[in-house]
Protein backbone atom coordinates (compact mmCIF):
# COMPACT_ATOMS: atom_id res chain seq x y z
CA UNK A 1 0.00 0.00 0.00
CA UNK A 2 1.57 3.29 -0.94
CA UNK A 3 -0.82 6.33 0.88
CA UNK A 4 0.29 9.33 2.26
CA UNK A 5 -0.85 10.22 5.77
CA UNK A 6 -4.13 12.76 5.63
CA UNK A 7 -2.44 14.36 9.13
CA UNK A 8 0.99 14.53 9.05
CA UNK A 9 1.81 14.40 5.63
CA UNK A 10 4.26 11.76 5.97
CA UNK A 11 4.70 8.65 3.53
CA UNK A 12 2.95 5.57 4.93
CA UNK A 13 5.20 2.60 4.48
CA UNK A 14 3.77 0.14 6.70
CA UNK A 15 0.28 -0.37 7.95
CA UNK A 16 -2.23 2.45 6.94
CA UNK A 17 -5.40 3.14 9.95
CA UNK A 18 -8.49 4.96 9.44
CA UNK A 19 -10.02 7.36 11.78
CA UNK A 20 -13.17 8.50 11.31
CA UNK A 21 -15.70 10.74 13.48
CA UNK A 22 -19.36 10.58 13.59
CA UNK A 23 -22.15 13.24 15.17
CA UNK A 24 -25.60 12.73 14.49
CA UNK A 25 -25.12 9.95 11.98
CA UNK A 26 -23.33 12.61 9.87
CA UNK A 27 -19.34 11.70 9.02
CA UNK A 28 -17.48 14.49 10.19
CA UNK A 29 -14.06 13.12 9.51
CA UNK A 30 -12.53 10.34 7.75
CA UNK A 31 -8.68 10.33 7.27
CA UNK A 32 -6.69 8.01 6.30
CA UNK A 33 -3.17 8.03 8.77
CA UNK A 34 -0.13 6.52 9.92
CA UNK A 35 1.07 4.79 12.93
CA UNK A 36 1.53 7.33 14.90
CA UNK A 37 -1.20 9.66 14.14
CA UNK A 38 -3.49 6.60 14.82
CA UNK A 39 -2.34 6.30 18.27
CA UNK A 40 -2.68 9.97 18.54
CA UNK A 41 -6.50 9.54 17.27
CA UNK A 42 -6.43 6.54 20.13
CA UNK A 43 -5.77 8.97 22.99
CA UNK A 44 -8.31 11.39 21.90
CA UNK A 45 -11.11 8.75 21.68
CA UNK A 46 -11.93 8.93 18.16
CA UNK A 47 -12.89 5.81 16.00
CA UNK A 48 -9.61 4.15 14.82
CA UNK A 49 -9.32 0.75 12.26
CA UNK A 50 -6.57 -0.61 10.37
CA UNK A 51 -6.86 -0.77 6.77
CA UNK A 52 -6.55 -4.07 5.03
CA UNK A 53 -5.29 -4.42 2.17
CA UNK A 54 -7.41 -6.30 -0.68
CA UNK A 55 -6.66 -9.17 -3.05
CA UNK A 56 -5.95 -8.05 -6.36
CA UNK A 57 -8.23 -9.25 -8.96
CA UNK A 58 -5.31 -11.59 -10.47
CA UNK A 59 -4.89 -13.05 -7.57
CA UNK A 60 -8.22 -13.77 -7.12
CA UNK A 61 -8.68 -15.35 -10.53
CA UNK A 62 -6.00 -17.40 -9.81
CA UNK A 63 -6.64 -18.96 -6.95
CA UNK A 64 -10.05 -20.01 -7.93
CA UNK A 65 -9.13 -21.64 -11.67
CA UNK A 66 -7.35 -23.88 -8.84
CA UNK A 67 -9.85 -24.62 -6.36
Amino acid sequence: MNYQCQHCGQFIMGKAYRVTSEEAGVRLLDMTVCYYCFVDAQRLGLHTEEILARESPATARYQQSFT
